[in-house]
């Protein structure tokens, strides 16, 4: 019997602890062993009640010299069989050389959260996180947008209202694009110091796919989604695909699902898949999700 692997955006928990140091501002080899130093306490790190590190980063959330560290703690609760969360983030003082909490954020009775996109979206020099709770199969994404607008202190900027169904998130050239799986639903980017929303569109599927080989096309007709392009794909090794919306002026924001026959020849790489083995893969694409299917053959050479 052959496995059946489902490409998804839903996070999974894995026992190494991720721990992320961000290099865009030069400091010393003395001053980034501060940051590494602090890194690795905090990966060690626990909360009273029972909290755990699940995220551990540098981030710089104020754009000053020193990174601040950003830490995702989390619980279970036998209770209600759901998460507890905690993020607190913290501020070097390099006169006084010491760290200190400046920001926490909480959220009770959640899922599974994770830090789902970094970048700049204001300036040159403060970066957003973007963190949030996945649920379910359908891996439904609810993004939270954290960062500063001033540069002194740290907020929810943004929260959606709904979840994503097989949510993703990326900060790219001052815009995050929220969306499901390879195709962008809304574009968040800053007019001034105002946060302005608009659709999705073709043109940003293809922003965000980044440089692939071939496109997979998705048009809609009488309330229902199709795949428009070839049920045969040859791909090489290296090489990539994206699924797009067909027109580029579209905004529709289509839902699909793909299942592959488990072979691992593709691999999902942010908003694209990645041929990296060779042979045959077959995948049961669902155009609209979870409603009727029909069979893409990829051959890798």
């Amino acid at each position: 019997m052959k496995k059946i692997m489902m490409f998804t955006a839903a996070g999974i928990l894995i026992s190494l602890l991720p721990i992320q140091m961000d290099s865009a501002v030069a400091l010393s080899k003395s001053e980034t062993k501060v940051v590494d130093k602090q890194l690795a306490s905090l990966k060690k790190s626990t909360l009273s009640g029972g909290y755990k590190p699940i995220d551990v980063r540098s981030v710089y959330l104020l754009g000053g010299k020193y990174p601040e560290t950003f830490v995702l703690y989390e619980r279970f609760n036998s209770k209600n069989y759901m998460n507890d969360v905690i993020g607190k983030a913290q501020k070097y003082d390099a006169k006084k050389k010491k760290w200190s909490n400046i920001y926490t954020y909480t959220d009770r009775e959640t899922d599974y959260y994770a830090v789902r996109a970094k970048g700049k979206m204001m300036d040159t020099k403060k970066e957003q996180l973007v963190i949030g709770p996945s649920s379910g199969s359908a891996g439904y994404v609810t993004p939270i947008l954290i960062g500063s607008t001033d540069g002194k202190k740290i907020k929810k900027i943004f929260e959606a209202k709904e979840p994503y169904t097989f949510g993703k998130a990326v900060i790219r050239d001052k815009k995050l694009y929220l969306g499901s799986m390879t195709i962008v639903h809304d574009v968040y980017s800053y007019q001034g110091t105002k946060l302005k929303r608009r659709d999705g569109t073709g043109a940003d599927d293809r922003k965000v796919a980044g440089k692939v080989s071939k496109y997979m096309t998705l048009d809609g007709y009488a309330g229902y989604t199709y795949l428009t392009s070839p049920s045969n794909i040859s791909l090489k090794k290296g090489q990539s695909v994206a699924v797009v919306r067909e027109y580029k002026d579209d905004t529709t924001p289509y839902v699909y699902r793909a299942l592959s026959s488990g072979e691992g020849r593709l691999k999902m790489e942010g908003y694209h898949f990645k041929a990296i083995k060779s042979g045959v893969e077959r995948w049961m694409f669902e155009p609209d999700a979870y409603g009727d299917s029909e069979t893409v053959k990829f051959t890798v050479k």
